[in-house]
């Protein structure tokens, strides 16, 4: 992968590991919080994740028609 990509997709990684840290700490504090925040974090890990599918896989497609 070029630069852009590396730099792309160790984005979009980071961001999924927002989403998922002090998860227990804030179900302990407030749990209806907690529940509303985990699905919204879901939906973002899942968003996340098709644009870090998507990205690579133009990485993949952009290589094999540059050979």
């Amino acid at each position: 992968m070029n630069e852009g990509t590396r730099t792309k997709v160790n984005k979009l990684v980071k961001d999924i590991k927002k989403v998922t840290t002090n998860k227990s700490f804030i179900l302990q504090n407030n749990p209806s919080e907690a529940k509303r925040n985990c699905i919204s974090g879901i939906k973002r890990i899942f968003s996340t994740v098709e644009a870090l599918n998507n990205t690579i896989e133009k990485a993949i497609v952009n290589q094999r028609t540059s050979k």
